[in-house]
C-alpha cells in the first residue's frame, strides 16, 4: 500500500502591512499594492517618506498615497 505525504502546515507570521490608494477624482479610490514590513518602525518610516510627496497646496485629480501601517498575520514563505 501507498503511503501518503503528509501537507505541510501553514506557518504564518505577524508583520506590518501599508496599503498603497490609488485615488483618481470621478473614479474613487482602490488599493494599489500592500508592502509587508518586519517592524513598526520600517513601515512608519517607508509611509513618511512615501507621502512626502503629497504636498501641493491643492489635491491632484490623480495621486498615491501610503495608509497608516496595521497588523496582519502572513504566511511564512521559505
Amino acid at each position: 500500500m501507498a503511503t501518503r505525504k503528509k501537507a505541510k502546515e501553514k506557518t504564518f507570521v505577524e508583520r506590518w502591512r501599508v496599503d498603497i490608494i490609488e485615488t483618481e477624482r470621478g473614479w474613487g479610490s482602490k488599493v494599489d499594492e500592500s508592502k509587508y514590513f518586519k517592524s513598526l518602525k520600517r513601515a512608519q518610516n517607508f509611509v513618511v517618506k512615501y507621502n512626502a510627496k503629497n504636498n501641493e497646496p491643492v489635491v491632484p485629480a490623480w495621486y498615491m498615497y501610503a495608509t497608516a501601517p496595521f497588523k496582519a498575520m502572513v504566511e511564512e514563505t521559505e
